[in-house]
């Protein structure tokens, strides 16, 4: 199949980086791929893309910023170039993954609905963003259930930051976009927002669970001592890894972990992996800071030296750091919300029930206690069975080729 991709971000960020995989999974499994995004990579000498890419850049004047009225001729423009890539490329069937990280660029859920009109469409929710007024994750927040995210939005100032007299506005576009494309469908990669979905705007459009599927050949259990020494860590003692692309994102909860350190054992080292002004209190722990890691093979290292990587989420979906280190064969402690409750069952994990920093710490004991052959074991069981790529590809390109059937 002709398979037209359509993202904000080519591979930065997590739902980039989900969607970048799923790209490399459908052409290896033959079909032709073309990306259209608004912020493409910059490919390494030798490291070429499998997919193809287009970029829709808009007009450095019509960029707003975040609170704003977005430009009516920004959107026009995206609007008029998307139209003019999916006439050339005639596409068989389009994925559509984030969108809202380009919003300032005119950008907006009418591309979804475009691109419903055009060919059978299936749009990936990494988040809530699709069924709420402006938000990606909602922290309890209900309103967009009851059809009232407006000026009364708790959030309006975060990412995605919006005007609240703007939200009512575009919450009403996404519920129009949707009615107007009953065949448009959604590909939930947890089980959690499939849910979360279906409760609101996506309450009369099918909904399949898929998750977001990965290289295990590249993903995979490297000897802990091996990585360590690589690391230039000790290669006794425990060693705690926490990884984000932002590890000062509220959301990712980060400052729950540094309020759980002084109750765990002394003598541990923490691994920090990302980006983000992140700032930790000497005298708990030996902070190790790896920076942002762009080569899977040095992230393979992190996850492979750690005895749990500590992923403390004040709300998720199917995060990719969690996916890949329980294929490194890395147990993980966090909070049962969202898609890691899901994902820290059978055995990958401890998922604590209240978010303190108390709980947390309780969790990633309960982790270290276990014997790491067997968890280590464990973990790889649990993401071959749940994340191989070519079976999660397989799943998304079927999905596509049975609308495209009943279209």
């Amino acid at each position: 199949m002709r398979i037209l991709m359509l993202s904000d971000g080519e591979v930065k960020g997590g739902a980039s980086t989900a969607a970048a995989r799923m790209a490399s999974g459908l052409t290896r499994l033959g079909h032709q791929v073309l990306r259209v995004v608004r912020f493409p990579d910059t490919p390494q000498p030798g490291n070429a893309h499998p997919w193809d890419t287009e970029v829709i850049e808009t007009p450095p004047e019509l960029v707003r910023d975040w609170l704003d009225e977005p430009s009516a001729a920004a959107r026009e423009h995206v609007r008029a170039e998307l139209g003019r890539i999916i006439e050339r490329f005639r596409p068989q069937a389009i994925s559509v993954h984030n969108l809202h990280g380009a919003t300032r660029h005119g950008w907006s859920a009418e591309l979804a609905g475009q691109c419903a009109q055009a060919a059978p469409t299936v749009w990936t929710l990494h988040d809530l963003w699709s069924a709420t007024g402006r938000c990606a994750y909602t922290g309890g927040c209900r309103l967009h259930l009851s059809g009232t995210c407006g000026e009364a939005c708790p959030t309006w100032g975060e990412y995605p930051s919006c005007a609240p007299e703007r939200i009512a506005a575009q919450l009403a576009e996404k519920r129009a976009v949707l009615a107007q494309t009953p065949g448009l469908c959604a590909a939930a990669p947890s089980a959690w927002i499939a849910r979360e979905a279906s409760l609101g705007l996506w309450a009369e459009h099918r909904v399949e669970v898929l998750a977001n599927g990965l290289d295990l050949d590249v993903f995979r259990p490297v000897d802990r001592a091996q990585a360590r020494r690589a690391l230039g860590l000790p290669e006794r003692g425990r060693v705690l890894l926490a990884a984000s692309l932002l590890l000062d994102d509220p959301r990712k909860g980060t400052d729950l972990l540094l309020a759980a350190l002084p109750r765990l054992e002394p003598g541990a080292t923490l691994l920090l992996m990302g980006g983000g002004g992140l700032e930790v209190p000497e005298g708990h722990a030996a902070v190790r800071r790896l920076g942002l890691l762009t080569r899977d093979a040095d992230k393979v290292l992190a996850y492979s030296a750690a005895d749990v990587l500590v992923h403390p989420a004040r709300q998720d979906n199917l995060p990719n750091t969690v996916a890949e280190a329980l294929a490194c064969g890395t147990p993980v402690a966090g909070f049962a919300v969202g898609g890691v409750e899901e994902m820290l069952a059978d055995g990958a994990g401890a998922a604590a029930r209240e978010m303190t920093p108390h709980a947390l710490a309780e969790a990633i004991e309960t982790v270290l206690a276990r014997g790491p052959r067997d968890a280590r074991a464990r973990c790889r069981e649990l993401a071959l069975a749940r994340y191989p790529l070519p079976i999660q590809a397989g799943r998304l390109a079927a999905l596509l080729e049975e609308l495209a059937q009943g279209r």
